[in-house]
């Protein structure tokens, strides 16, 4: 038989608790600042979480805690904010309103530029044929993804704006990956952390050329050039001092991930 007692226990309302969440709930919307309620609601339009953002080249979730705690917007951080409003159409985004709330802050404009995949591209049989002002539209950023195997980034794909592609369409086919050059042997034509685009569907040697390529499971990129049958010669810009020539058994260790088709200056990104 239940009591007064265990009625009471089961059914009376907890005021106390209810007042401690209340209160919590209260304070946390006190702690988020105006500059973070103008960053986060920039995401929001930019439709990217933080989490998402904080994955970013050059933004971490600790250097993104830190902006939030001084109220000041990092280099890095801008630089991808400025990226994501250009992709999405966004403008009037600027540090003087995430900082300060000054100016008529993010809108979206009237025609939003549309982000092409370099590998969703592969699936229009008819990206070559467009015209020349709806290709450019349609590419005003370009994602790629990094060559598996020897890039050794953080994320999968990188954005790039269509205008440092300089209108070759050939490095939006669908076999194309990026790889940042890991070594200086092709300094003056390619230089150390320079991002190359690799034609993937080249997997052997069949013609001089710049290579991705492995040799005891280390990524390396190098003129080869064909000397004879079964004989290949590797060698950077200076060939006196970075060439070498392997055949036979040599070259049983060789692994082609693809021939360079081009290259952009990246340092840092």
């Amino acid at each position: 038989m239940q009591t007064i007692g265990s009625l009471r226990g089961r059914h009376r309302p907890n005021h106390h608790k209810q007042m401690v969440d209340g209160h919590r709930s209260r304070a946390s919307k006190k702690t988020e600042t105006p500059f973070q309620k103008r960053f986060l609601e920039a995401l929001e339009m930019l439709d990217i979480s933080r989490a998402e953002f904080a994955n970013l080249p050059g933004v971490t979730s600790q250097n993104l805690y830190s902006a939030f705690k001084r109220e000041k917007v990092g280099e890095a951080h801008m630089a991808r904010l400025r990226e994501l409003a250009a992709s999405k159409g966004v403008e009037g985004l600027t540090v003087d309103w995430l900082e300060a709330g000054l100016g008529a802050g993010p809108h979206q404009t009237d025609h939003g530029t549309l982000q092409v995949s370099a590998l969703e591209a592969g699936n229009d049989r008819d990206l070559r044929s467009q015209s020349a002002s709806n290709r450019a539209l349609a590419t005003a950023y370009a994602r790629f993804e990094f060559l598996a195997g020897y890039a050794q980034e953080r994320t999968r794909f990188i954005d790039i704006p269509s205008t440092l592609l300089r209108g070759n369409v050939d490095l939006l086919t669908p076999s194309v990956r990026v790889y940042p050059n890991p070594n200086d042997v092709m300094r003056g034509e390619i230089e150390k952390g320079d991002l190359v685009f690799v034609d993937t569907s080249v997997c052997q040697v069949e013609a001089d050329g710049v290579y991705a390529y492995k040799i005891g499971g280390i990524p390396q990129i190098r003129r080869i050039q064909v000397r004879g049958k079964g004989v290949l010669r590797f060698r950077g810009t200076h060939a006196y001092e970075d060439s070498l020539e392997l055949s036979g058994v040599e070259l049983e260790d060789l692994e082609i991930g693809g021939r360079v088709i081009g290259s952009i200056g990246c340092r840092k990104f």
